[in-house]
């Protein structure tokens, strides 16, 4: 199977959220919703998400609960794992029951979701600022 983001970026790499504050021009209830993966733009530099098939695309669908489920569409089949997610002001955190990781929600529309965070994205040693993008339409 594809190897890819697990839920706002990679939950075996703890985010770092920078603030707990409410965004009041954020309108939370926005979450609850399939986001599709769109973009991961690293120090800067935008990566285009694609990971993606030509008979489905891969998402993270937030749910009204507290659960969450990511898919990956992988030759035509839908493989899901599921976990729970919880919002404290911006910080959204997220776990699958053995790791979490946290993101700052910097853009939440009706279309657009956007997550910040610090880590070491590409494997160097250094941190790297990340901003996960998603769409809520394929």
């Amino acid at each position: 199977m594809k190897n890819k983001f697990l839920a706002l970026g990679l939950l075996a790499v703890a985010f770092a959220g920078c603030s707990k504050d409410d965004d009041p021009s954020i309108d939370y209830d926005q979450l609850n919703k399939k986001w599709y993966y769109d973009t991961t733009v690293v120090n800067g530099h935008s990566f285009p998400y694609d990971d993606n098939e030509e008979c489905g695309k891969d998402y993270i669908q937030l749910l009204a609960d507290g659960t969450y489920n990511d898919v990956d569409v992988f030759e035509c089949n839908e493989y899901t794992d599921t976990g729970f997610w919880t919002r404290e002001g911006n910080v959204i955190t997220i776990s699958d029951g053995v790791n979490s990781a946290q993101g700052t929600v910097k853009k939440l529309t009706s279309t657009r979701f956007e997550v910040k965070t610090t880590y070491d994205y590409d494997g160097d040693g250094n941190d790297d600022t990340v901003i996960e993008r998603y769409v809520s339409t394929p």
